[in-house]
């Protein structure tokens, strides 16, 4: 029976086109240049479509429920003037740690600003800081920043490392010590460019700077005799240990200083005509202003594709009534500076760009002994020789050179691959190539148009084969 009702539509289909109901394909010749896949030269880029498609899928559920608008209009108030964030701080000095952070923009008249964050882990590991500035005093291009800082600490990623005489290289990872630290600045000085215009054209900036610093050394439990226990250290540096790490220590100092700085990142030739409107938007973002009857576009600070940041400062630092036992107990006192130059270049393609950093820092000193830890120059944290523990490195010398190439890869998202290396060193002759540290890495960056927001950043190092870092600001 089955058999009898699929006869008639056999035979109907083998009928139909010799009827002209049906006529043959043509052949399909869709495919005929279609290179062959070869899945282990297509490996890397499924990998890379793994990481990315999920970003990318997340940004525009984000932007299309506007997440970032939500949150920022439930924690600001004021038409924005003022507001009031959760924080969160993982890792660092005070170790893993929960606070809040705060902001007034016109605080006590036009165009001041205060901000505040207080972070806390247990009592013995807190921080708290906040900030006044004042960027056009009385509508001038003079400006005035304060900021202050107290904490106390007892994280053991603070090593006395890279200050003894003989070797740059010896480390002592395992004496650590907690710290108590007040930290005060008063900045007064000229900016080049009045604030509206600073985003738009080069500035250059001289500030006069004060400080006062004090800080307390502290014994984290449990390693009140580890300097009684290195008996195979000699005993030169046994004393400098001593000196540097007893529990006792209390540094103050007082520091007048002088800033230098010029920054012309991202500057684009103004132009007399354009051909979009004037709050047309691309990657990495482009803002125009009309001014002395050209137009100028905004500086995208966040992600700039040429130009050069350079700053200089010097400070002499007198302490009021520490004795240094190092030296006679004598006062302390001795100059310090700085010196950092970054540049910017665009590579073979637009937006593709290679970012180059060096960086010296350097106490007009040969003996470490002298200059308490706490005064002393860190090497490395999320901004500096990324690929170690922070403060793995300190001295009374570091150079520092870095190297980043840069492409983005969703609106404001750009990824990054980076080489540090640098070294600590007491004199400009103990600088040597063997001497040199490195780390290499990769990550993730988020900025507006205006400003960076936040990285994530993925480092090796011969002592660090996997660390995971996380930044809300730009080293360079």
């Amino acid at each position: 029976m089955r058999l009898q009702k699929l006869m008639p539509l056999t035979f109907g289909a083998l009928l139909l086109p010799i009827l002209g109901f049906s006529q043959t394909a043509e052949e399909d010749t869709s495919q005929v240049y279609e290179s062959k896949h070869n899945l282990l030269l297509e490996f890397p880029q499924k990998i890379w479509d793994l990481a990315v498609y999920p970003l990318g899928e997340f940004v525009i559920w984000e932007e299309k429920h506007a997440v970032h608008k939500r949150v920022y209009d439930f924690f600001t108030f004021h038409n924005y003037q003022i507001g009031i964030f959760p924080f969160l701080n993982i890792g660092g000095e005070t170790g893993t740690s929960y606070g809040a952070t705060t902001f007034w923009r016109n605080f006590l008249g036009k165009n001041n600003g205060i901000s505040g964050q207080f972070l806390m882990h247990n009592k013995r590991n807190w921080n708290a800081q906040g900030a006044f500035t004042n960027p056009d005093i009385f509508g001038s291009n003079y400006f005035l920043n304060g900021n202050f800082l107290l904490q106390e600490t007892e994280n053991t990623e603070n090593y006395t490392s890279g200050f003894f005489h003989y070797s740059s290289e010896e480390r002592y990872e395992e004496i650590v010590f907690g710290e108590k630290k007040t930290e005060t600045e008063l900045e007064i000085g000229w900016n080049s460019q009045n604030p509206f215009y600073a985003t738009y054209l080069p500035e250059t900036k001289i500030s006069f700077v004060t400080n006062y610093n004090l800080y307390k050394n502290t014994v984290p439990t449990g390693q009140e005799d580890f300097v009684e226990d290195y008996g195979e250290l000699a005993a030169e540096e046994r004393t400098t240990l001593e000196n540097i790490v007893n529990h006792n220590d209390k540094v103050d100092v007082l520091s007048f200083g002088i800033k230098l700085a010029y920054d012309s990142r991202d500057f684009r030739n103004p132009s007399k005509q354009i051909e979009m409107p004037l709050n047309y938007k691309m990657i990495p973002g482009l803002v125009a202003i009309n001014h002395n009857d050209k137009f100028y576009f905004q500086r995208n600070l966040g992600y700039p594709e040429n130009g050069i940041l350079a700053n200089f400062n010097a400070k002499w630092n007198q302490s009021l009534d520490y004795e240094n036992p190092a030296d006679n107990n004598e006062k302390l006192g001795f100059l310090s500076y700085q010196a950092e130059l970054a540049t910017y270049f665009t590579t073979w393609t637009k937006f593709r760009i290679l970012a180059l950093r060096a960086k010296l820092q350097k106490i007009n000193e040969t003996d470490p002994s002298k200059i308490p830890f706490a005064a002393q120059f860190p090497l490395s944290d999320n901004e500096n020789l990324r690929g170690f523990d922070r403060g793995a490195f300190r001295g009374i010398g570091t150079l520092l050179l870095s190297a980043e190439y840069r492409w983005p890869i969703w609106d404001t998202w750009s990824a990054f691959l980076y080489l540090d290396e640098g070294q600590v060193f007491n004199e400009y002759g103990d600088i040597e190539m063997d001497n040199f540290e490195y780390t290499v890495g990769m990550g993730l960056a988020l900025w507006t148009e205006r400003n960076f927001i936040c990285r994530t950043t993925i480092s090796y190092s011969e002592e660090e084969p996997f660390l995971l870092g996380f930044s809300i600001s730009q080293g360079f």
